[in-house]
């Protein structure tokens, strides 16, 4: 038990670690054992003959607990090192301009081996792992323009989505500054000034007729002028 040892020694509810160092197929394949975390049952899940054993935190409070495995062959196996459970907190939401596409930035105290979800409604607008010690993704267009309630949380055994937080952001979605020239014929260039666009993602409707960005830049949409008819030109 000397080599045996925690490979992530800071978890959230629900979480999970590994074990390294201890043979499982040697010396626990044939037995009855239980994991311990302090007073509480952990579990140790061993699929596809990994070589670190895969260790999953139940609803476990905050808290530092001693490790071990309940043994009807060894007894009580110690670990040397503790557990620390912590549950998640976020502490700031920065939604940046607001502008599709843009970053937003979650801040908590999240860990590098967790994967996080932030939910906005049925639709998951994050799923990944933290980078920096914050979760950075863009402004994505599941959000609409104005208010947005999302649900902040993480992936917990099993992969259901297990919900800590609800935030409000903040969305401006996109934005038309200016476009120039404001007359044109058919096949003339129109170039706009926009905010929260940096793909072709968006159609541009001109009298009834939609047509798709011939180029995308920062801050810039160019567009060809359609052929439209007398009447959709006096809509």
């Amino acid at each position: 038990m000397k080599t045996a040892a925690l490979k992530y020694k800071i978890v959230h509810p629900f979480g999970h670690t590994e074990l390294e160092g201890l043979d499982f197929f040697k010396y626990l394949v044939n037995s009855k054992y239980k994991l311990a975390i302090g007073k509480y049952e952990g579990d140790l899940a061993m699929i596809n003959f990994e070589k670190d054993i895969p260790v999953h935190i139940g609803d476990i409070p905050e808290g530092k607990y001693p490790i071990a495995i309940n043994s009807n062959v060894y007894g009580d196996l110690k670990i040397n090192d503790q557990l620390i459970v912590q549950n998640l907190r976020i502490t700031a939401v920065d939604a940046g301009t607001g502008y599709y596409e843009d970053p937003i930035r979650i801040k908590g105290n999240f860990l590098p081996n967790q994967e996080y979800v932030i939910k906005s409604g049925d639709f998951e607008v994050y799923f990944g792992f933290p980078k920096n010690g914050e979760l950075v993704f863009p402004c994505p267009f599941t959000l609409l323009k104005g208010d947005n309630n999302v649900k902040i949380g993480y992936a917990k055994y099993g992969g259901n989505f297990f919900e800590v937080d609800s935030k409000v952001i903040k969305v401006n979605g996109l934005s038309i500054d200016s476009f120039y020239p404001t007359k044109g014929a058919p096949g003339d260039i129109v170039k706009l000034k926009v905010r929260g666009a940096k793909t072709n993602y968006y159609r541009i409707g001109i009298g009834g007729i939609e047509v798709s960005p011939i180029s995308v830049k920062l801050g810039e949409m160019e567009f060809m002028v359609p052929t439209v008819n007398k009447k959709e030109r006096q809509k």
